[in-house]
Parts: C-alpha cells; sequence; structure tokens
C-alpha cells in the first residue's frame, strides 16, 4: 500500500481539482474538502498536493495553502448551517473565517467563555453551533437538515453551505443526519446500500432520494422535491414531475433506512 501522509484543511473550503493548476483559482473543481477534514497526500506537484479525501476518498489534487500536516483529530463538528469564527470569545469581536455545516474543529478542554468555545489554533464559535464528532451517530430528520440548505448557492463540486451541487447536497444532508459512507457522486449514491434500499419510483415519498439522468435529489412531499439545480443557480423546491421532465426522467429511487 502507498505511504500517505495525512493533512488536514486549513480555508473554509479546499477546492479538490481534476489536475494541478497554475493558482488555486484555476482548474476544474471535482469536489472539496471542508475546514478540518483530511486529506492523505501521496504526492507532491508543484505547488499541489496529489491524494484522497479520508471522508469519501475523493481524489485529486489540492492547493498546498489550503493544507497541513495533521496534528490531532477533531473533537467537534460544526452542526449550524453556517457559523464564524472570532478572534475573541464574543459576537462583536472580529471575524477570522466562515465556517460550513459538518466542518471539523479541535476544541480545547475546558474553554466555555461567555458562550463561545476556543477552536484550537483559530479563534472562538459559539458554542451553541457545535456538536461532538459522536452526534453524527444519530438519526436526525434528514429532510428537515436539507430544508436548512434552500437557497444555497449552486457550485459545481461544491460540498459547503456556501455553495453545493446535487450530490454534495445529498452526502452532506444524509451525513449530518446519522449516515455513514456516503458517495460523493451521484452514479455512485444511485448504487449505494449506503444510501438506501432500492423502492419502486411510484412509491416515491418524503425522504427518498430521487435519482435522474446526471441528477439526484431528496423528496420533501408526496409531489415536490429540493436539490441543487444549475437551471435556477442554487438549491430549491420544485415538482418531482417537473424535475423528472427537465433531467430526463427517473432513474432510482432509494429510501434511507430509519
Amino acid at each position: 500500500m502507498k505511504k500517505t501522509a495525512p493533512h488536514i484543511t486549513i480555508a473554509t473550503t479546499a477546492d479538490i481539482l481534476e489536475a494541478p493548476a497554475l493558482s488555486d483559482h484555476i482548474g476544474r473543481r471535482e469536489s472539496q474538502l471542508l475546514l478540518g477534514e483530511v486529506f492523505n497526500v501521496e504526492a507532491r506537484e508543484g505547488d499541489f498536493l496529489r491524494g484522497y479525501s479520508r471522508h469519501d476518498g475523493y481524489r485529486g489534487y489540492v492547493h498546498k495553502d489550503r493544507l497541513r500536516p495533521e496534528q490531532a483529530r477533531a473533537t467537534h463538528v460544526c452542526s449550524h448551517h453556517l457559523s464564524i469564527i472570532h478572534t475573541g470569545p464574543g459576537i462583536k469581536t472580529r471575524d477570522i473565517m466562515a465556517v460550513s455545516h459538518l466542518s471539523r474543529l479541535r476544541i480545547e478542554k475546558n474553554s466555555l467563555t461567555n458562550g463561545f468555545l476556543k477552536v484550537v489554533g483559530l479563534g472562538w464559535i459559539p458554542a451553541e453551533h457545535v456538536a461532538p464528532v459522536q452526534s453524527l451517530r444519530q438519526r436526525i430528520d434528514h429532510v428537515e437538515r436539507a430544508l436548512d440548505f434552500l437557497g444555497t448557492p449552486y457550485r459545481y463540486g461544491g460540498r459547503s453551505s456556501l455553495g453545493i451541487d446535487c450530490s454534495g447536497l445529498v452526502q452532506i444532508v444524509l451525513t449530518g443526519s446519522g449516515y455513514n459512507r456516503i458517495p460523493r457522486d451521484a452514479d455512485r449514491q444511485e448504487k449505494s446500500s449506503h444510501v438506501g434500499i432500492k423502492i419502486d419510483p411510484a412509491l416515491a415519498q418524503r425522504g427518498d432520494i430521487v435519482f435522474f439522468p446526471q441528477h439526484v435529489g431528496i423528496m420533501v412531499g408526496k409531489d415536490t422535491i429540493i436539490s441543487a439545480t444549475e437551471k435556477y443557480s442554487g438549491v430549491v423546491i420544485e415538482t418531482l414531475d417537473e424535475l423528472a421532465a427537465r433531467q430526463g426522467g427517473i432513474t432510482a429511487v432509494r429510501r434511507p433506512r430509519p
């Protein structure tokens, strides 16, 4: 097995590119790492590190300035849709960086001050915006979690509260709702039993994951579905019939296990 060096993400997001680019702002974004997520580095090519995400195995290149060698495991995740790390334990202190849902954080023990917790090496975050990493094992209503993303901009390859694509939405929503080993891309999600059991599309109901050619969404009602769409440049709710007509029909439906 090839030796790897675990690195953690030190930016709000870090793009995983299909190939090294002239800068970290140029190149095809295939996926993203969130703050605190681990990227297993296999090699360095110029200013880029080649490897794969520990979370979902996604391979590619990440700019070296977005990563640093992993020193300790995260203790908490951002349970809020979007938060901010501050310079001090107070809402009026200066902003340092945005923190997306499910970003991983190492919280200093016994640091609660004025309703804030200290993020090791970064700053302070509202205590009510984080939860222990163990909370990811708890099953919650994934439809309610999906609704938190309503209005989030569409971003190809995105996985964050600042911009997300269709399969990124499904992966983040299910992961944050107590499901694990959710693949990154829609075609793999469609084949994965971790997403749920296959059912007859005619029986689709609230909470089911509906697949189309090159698209995926989550049922929020009997006839409505939420997804991140290029057409509307963001996460929207529309009728299942409208989306199916535009995307070329339904290819499969999976129902997450309770």
